[in-house]
């Protein structure tokens, strides 16, 4: 019972995804931090395997996040262009 009043309220805007909007203020860049995630996983601490990113302008990769993980091998010219074969391949 529980459960289903949880699940389907009389009112809309007692769904979890309306109320925890009160607890963050609207603000969701700030609860996810790529950096921090990416230490946590004890990624970041392996710099001879992978190499963080910066693709905060979206310049390089338009449609990636602001922050991305490649093998520490990978050139910025291979990044681009592996994202270019991906896009060829999307539907539209």
């Amino acid at each position: 019972m529980v459960l289903e009043s949880m699940a389907f309220p009389e009112v809309l805007s007692e769904l979890f995804a309306f109320k925890i909007e009160e607890r963050w203020g609207g603000d969701w860049w700030s609860v996810y931090d790529t950096t921090k995630e990416f230490t946590r996983q004890g990624v970041i601490q392996n710099e001879e395997c992978w190499q963080v990113v910066d693709n905060s302008s979206f310049e390089t990769v338009p449609t990636y996040p602001s922050y991305f993980i490649v093998p520490a091998q990978m050139t910025l010219e291979e990044i681009v262009n592996g994202f270019l074969i991906i896009l060829k391949n999307v539907i539209f």
